[in-house]
């Protein structure tokens, strides 16, 4: 699904809960918003945003090395008619891209001093920015943000606070809905909406100032 088509799509729901008040443009901005958050957000979960330790740093190098030599080995073994097939249909799907499609023959040049760098880093004694033991952030961080900006949203749109019911022990609520469909567009069809609702919206109560103390 494009990402202008899930705009619309949240539009759609933002339009039947938005305040009289609030125009079609806001409406607009606060679903693009969200839709187009949630890929940053995401970088949250990756493994690139933290930090490990050398051991493990170490152990992932050797593993890199020993992948990079056996696909080498097999570019190596590959005739002309099949690296052709890769630069063709490559430059077919690249078409209008201001980057060009990057070469087979070059990408095993590169692949070659990366791995042989990758082999020599992997020797090292000392590795710049690791920690003792490896670093991971929360599970489910980057869903948690998106669950906080959608409650921001939903304030703005609506003027109401998010908040999350229930009723004959389930979870309802128009705040609970943008948020699994929010999930549900952005391809986080695994986070549940009710958990990260109630931490989204625990986590603006923390961060709210509290008046007449």
């Amino acid at each position: 699904m494009s990402s202008n088509v899930a705009v619309r799509k949240l539009c759609d729901f933002l339009e039947t809960v938005a305040d009289a008040g609030v125009s079609k443009e806001v409406v607009e901005a606060e679903a693009r918003s969200l839709i187009l958050f949630a890929p940053f957000a995401a970088v949250m979960d990756h493994p690139l945003s933290n930090a490990t330790s050398s051991t493990q740093a170490r152990d992932e190098l050797a593993k890199f090395v020993q992948l990079s030599v056996r696909l080498i080995e097999h570019m190596d073994s590959m005739h002309a008619t099949s690296l052709d097939a890769i630069r063709q249909t490559g430059t077919q799907q690249n078409s209008g891209n201001l980057v060009p499609y990057p070469d087979p023959i070059a990408v095993l040049v590169n692949l070659r001093k990366i791995t042989v760098s990758a082999h020599e880093a992997s020797r090292r004694d000392d590795f710049p920015g690791a920690t003792p033991k490896p670093i991971t952030r929360p599970k489910k961080n980057a869903a948690r943000q998106v669950a906080v900006l959608a409650a921001g949203s939903f304030h703005r749109v609506t003027g109401k606070k998010a908040t999350i019911a229930k009723r004959d022990g389930r979870p309802y609520g128009k705040f609970y809905e943008l948020l699994r469909l929010t999930f549900d567009l952005v391809g986080m069809r695994r986070a549940s909406a009710e958990s990260m609702g109630r931490e989204a919206i625990r986590i603006i109560e923390k961060s709210t100032p509290k008046h007449g103390r």
